[in-house]
């Protein structure tokens, strides 16, 4: 399977992945045969025979152990020794990722929105935590349902993956899944292992706010509607507005 990201900064970030934590994922994603530089800019992996895990063929019984298997994944990748070598603090980081998204969003989201939004934000619930290994994409359209004879997630894409902060790869799953069939949070967390804590929450809760207001702004700017549409719900949700 040859995969060849968009851009120079989506292949960077999967070539870093690769080279430094992905294949301590083991059996939860794909491996590497070859990696072929600029200018082809492209991975040659394993083959997976498996399903989307967003096909509608899938009943309720495959989407609940296919997110028990996410959750084993993110308790994996929390678990990895990961170097927070970015001089940067991350609630420095946090912050300035909010006021570009802001100030990208001034033409395009009401000034309520946005007003909220700067209001509810709380980088502070991130004081002295260090980054993790994060997908940064984490969700069922970049999940594969394999039979090997058992069911078995494989996490494909890592185009957008970095250390980042702790729960970053549960906010696209708490915008838009776990909306949709509740079951799925539940099996999630029986993967993971155990609930959140408050706090946790309160993280969490954080950086589905950065995920509303980066959706709705982008998929405006790029006239993907779908996204804005993801955004605006989030934000509706998080903003219980």
């Amino acid at each position: 399977m040859v995969k060849r990201p968009h851009d120079a900064a989506s292949f960077g970030r999967e070539a870093n992945a690769y080279r430094t934590w992905v294949s301590q994922l083991g059996r939860y994603a794909p491996t590497l045969r070859a990696q072929l530089d600029p200018p082809v800019s492209a991975f040659v992996l394993e083959w997976i025979d498996g399903v989307a895990a967003t096909d509608a063929s899938l009943n309720g019984a495959m989407r609940r152990a296919m997110h028990r298997e996410g959750g084993r994944v993110c308790r994996l990748l929390a678990e990895l020794p990961c170097p927070d070598s970015d001089p940067m603090a991350l609630t420095d980081a946090l912050v300035a990722r909010m006021a570009g998204w802001c100030r990208r969003g001034e033409l395009l989201l009401p000034a309520t929105t946005l007003d909220a939004v700067r209001e509810a934000f709380d980088a502070s619930a991130f004081h002295g935590v260090r980054r993790v290994y994060a997908h940064r994409d984490f969700s069922p359209w970049n999940w594969l349902m394999v039979r090997d004879p058992a069911l078995r997630l494989v996490v494909v894409d890592f185009g957008q993956a970095r250390a980042d902060a702790p729960l970053t790869d549960l906010m696209k799953l708490w915008g838009r899944p776990w909306v949709e069939d509740e079951r799925t949070r539940v099996a999630f967390f029986e993967g993971f292992g155990r609930g959140l804590t408050d706090h946790e929450e309160h993280q969490l809760r954080q950086l589905t706010i950065l995920h509303g207001v980066a959706s709705a702004v982008w998929g405006r700017e790029h006239q993907a509607p779908q996204y804005a549409l993801i955004g605006d719900a989030v934000l509706r949700r998080v903003l219980d507005r």
